[in-house]
C-alpha cells in the first residue's frame, strides 16, 4: 500500500527511500540461512555418516545454504518489481531462472557431482534470479528516480 501510494503520488524521493529500505531489509534477512554454515561440519554425525560421505553431505548443505540465501535475496528485488507493476518481467525472469536451475542440476549430475547437483542447480537458479531482477530494479531506478538536478550534475563537464 505504501509503495503504491508513494508511486502514485509521484514522490520520487520517498519512493527511492521505500525501495532502498525494502532492499536493505530484504537483503539483510536473506543472509540468515548462512548462520547455519558452521553446522555443516557436524551434519554427518547428526545423521550417522562419516568420512567422505560426511564431507559430501557438508558440502551439499553449505551449497544449499548459499542457494537459499540467494533465493531469499531475490524475493526483495522481485517484490520491488511487483510493486512497480513490472510483474510480467519478474515472472519471465523467474521462469527462465527455474528452467536454468533444472537444466544445470541435470548437467551437474551428469558431470559427476552427485548429491551436490541439487543445491548447485538451486545456486544457479538463485544467482540468476537475484542478478537479473536486481538489474531490472537498478535499470528502473536509474531511469525513473534520478532527479533533474542530479542528472544535470552528472552531464556537466
Amino acid at each position: 500500500m505504501l509503495f503504491r501510494s508513494t508511486s502514485g503520488a509521484g514522490d520520487r524521493d520517498r519512493l527511492a527511500r521505500v525501495i532502498g529500505t525494502g532492499l536493505v531489509v530484504g537483503l539483510t534477512l536473506a543472509c540468515l540461512p548462512l548462520a547455519a554454515w558452521p553446522l555443516a561440519g557436524h551434519l554427518g554425525g547428526f545423521v550417522g555418516v562419516s568420512g567422505t560421505d560426511a564431507a559430501t553431505l557438508a558440502r551439499a548443505f553449505r551449497l544449499g545454504l548459499a542457494a537459499s540465501a540467494l533465493t531469499l535475496a531475490s524475493y526483495a528485488t522481485t517484490s520491488v518489481l511487483t510493486g512497480l507493476q513490472l510483474a510480467l518481467r519478474a515472472g519471465v525472469v523467474y521462469t527462465a531462472s527455474a528452467a536454468l536451475g533444472i537444466a544445470s542440476t541435470v548437467w551437474f549430475f551428469h558431470r559427476g557431482h552427485g548429491l551436490a547437483s541439487i543445491p548447485l542447480g538451486s545456486l544457479v537458479r538463485g544467482a540468476t534470479l537475484v542478478t537479473l531482477t536486481g538489474a531490472l530494479v537498478a535499470q528502473w531506478c536509474l531511469r525513473h528516480l534520478r532527479s533533474e538536478e542530479h542528472t544535470s550534475e552528472l552531464q556537466s563537464p
